[in-house]
């Protein structure tokens, strides 16, 4: 059956561990001998090649050995799972990339007439936060829900609820303290560039944190959409303030 689909098919897609696709028959080499027009496509855990080329992967697994799980969830925790299969997620994206890429040049006159496309869970998983540390190249931690290189760029608990508001480049920073209604605190030599504000991150958050409460999330959304530049830092999130809302 497998075979007689594939004499039809113009993608062929497999997710085992690198061999057992050839020992069953339906490998690279098999199906572009039968269909060479059709894209080959293989997902796995941590490639084709190399020394864990072999070892079996889930994304709990992928996450954990990427250094996805270092830097999620609160400062003072241990390593959490993404509430999202995030390895499964970002695969399957780059595997459909690779297979578009595949069908377009097939279209050209002179294309090949063989394609294969490779992708692997733990590639796009990483960034520079975890590649540093899975290099051994520098330690790193978790933050919360904070960004790792702007601040402040976070959650924060409202009256009512939570609310994530925060800066994108100093440009925002006298914007954002004016919906803060605290103008003042942009001239604060301090807290002036984003290289002092990630210095200062703790004693800064923990003074915007006060501030927030002061409101409902609601009233700091309209605070902050009243200021275009400043609208886009800010979402009510529905889970945080119906699920997290304080109990009277």
């Amino acid at each position: 059956m497998a075979l007689r689909l594939i004499d039809k098919a113009d993608v062929v897609m497999e997710n085992f561990r690198p061999g057992v696709a050839d020992k069953i028959g339906i490998g690279a080499d098999a199906v572009l001998e039968r269909n060479p027009r059709v894209i080959y496509c293989s997902v796995n855990a941590f490639g084709s090649e190399g020394p864990w080329a072999l070892r079996p992967g889930t994304d709990p697994v992928v996450q954990a050995m990427s250094g996805v799980m270092s830097v999620t969830g609160e400062r003072d925790g241990g390593p959490l799972l993404v509430g999202i299969p995030v390895a499964d997620y970002s695969s399957a994206m780059i595997a459909v990339q690779g297979i578009l890429l595949g069908l377009l040049a097939r279209q050209a006159p002179d294309a090949a007439r063989r394609s294969r496309s490779r992708c692997s869970m733990r590639s796009p998983s990483g960034s520079p936060r975890v590649s540093a540390p899975t290099l051994r190249l520098t330690r790193t931690h978790p933050l919360g829900s904070q960004h790792s290189q702007v601040v402040p760029y976070q959650a924060f608990k409202t009256k009512d609820g939570y609310a994530v508001s925060g800066t994108w480049g100093d440009a925002d920073w006298p914007r954002f303290c004016d919906g803060l209604g605290w103008p003042e605190l942009a001239d604060d030599h301090r807290y002036d560039t984003n290289v002092k504000r990630v210095e200062r991150r703790d004693e800064l958050s923990e003074m915007l944190q006060e501030r927030f409460t002061d409101r409902t999330t609601a009233e700091w959304e309209e605070r902050f959409s009243s200021r275009k530049s400043c609208s886009r830092r800010l979402t009510r999130s529905r889970s945080f303030s119906t699920t997290h809302r304080p109990r009277p």
